[in-house]
């Protein structure tokens, strides 16, 4: 048993291994993502050697010990970015932003800010407090909108779209950049297929053979595992790549402040 256990998890891995490098080698999947290196590694949280890996994290991963997640990143060069939650509706802000977003920067991170949409409150309102809790500097990622639900509306998917515009619209008023949306794989073949074809894309879905199905252009970050495991973080934290060269993925930076 023992040995079978062993042997799944290694084929497990190689097939992680192997879907990532079709998607960073392919065209018709990415472009700009020809020069990373494949590694014939069994390491699920590694599976390119030149690969960049994030987190995703918020109140619920608790207090973050940025020393020890600096230190892993050097030791392990993981994670290269870190998304945080910053707000949710029109007047939540997340308890532990301020001191991630802060840490985040001191500590050499690439670091971005995502908006939990919410249905029950207006949509511009959402953006501009979003816009007034995040301070935005040179370098960062741009912004993220956090669309994974309509759970609770008896909207159309139509009025639901133009609300979630509106929210976009408002953020790239502001910012001049066309924001991330992330999304699951029901909602994006829901709405944001038909209604956002043309918004950078960083979806969350943990079975990996339908990340090869995907036929968005624009898939950016792929949200691969809700169970990760870093130093300076305690329990479970959600891992993520982002599918391009090192290149590419400066090319979704900030360029100038924007607050």
């Amino acid at each position: 048993m023992a040995l079978k256990h062993l042997m799944l998890k290694y084929w497990k891995s190689f097939y992680v291994s192997l879907l990532i490098w079709q998607l960073v080698f392919i065209p018709i999947y990415v472009s700009d993502g020809q020069s990373t290196s494949f590694k014939g590694s069994v390491d699920f949280q590694s599976p390119l050697e030149n690969y960049i890996g994030g987190i995703d994290i918020s109140k619920h991963n608790g207090a973050v010990d940025w020393e020890e997640l600096e230190a892993h990143r050097k030791t392990e060069n993981y994670p290269h970015f870190v998304f945080i939650k910053a707000t949710e509706g029109s007047d939540f802000k997340d308890v532990l932003f301020e001191e991630n977003w802060e840490q985040a920067r001191e500590h050499n991170f690439v670091r971005g800010a995502y908006h939990f949409f919410s249905l029950i409150s207006d949509p511009r309102k959402q953006a501009q407090y979003y816009l007034k809790t995040v301070d935005f500097r040179k370098q960062d990622f741009l912004p993220i909108l956090d669309f994974e639900t309509t759970s609770g509306s008896h909207k159309s998917s139509q009025r639901i779209a133009a609300d979630v515009k509106i929210w976009l619209d408002t953020v790239e008023e502001n910012l001049g950049v066309k924001p991330i949306i992330y999304t699951n794989t029901p909602m994006y073949k829901r709405i944001v297929k038909k209604y956002f074809p043309d918004y950078p894309l960083w979806i969350s879905d943990y079975d990996s053979p339908n990340i090869k199905d995907f036929d968005s252009k624009e898939l950016l970050i792929w949200q691969y595992s809700q169970s990760g495991s870093v130093k300076g973080i305690k329990g479970a934290v959600d891992l993520n790549v982002f599918i391009g060269t090192p290149h590419k993925f400066q090319k979704y930076h900030l360029k100038e402040n924007n607050n």
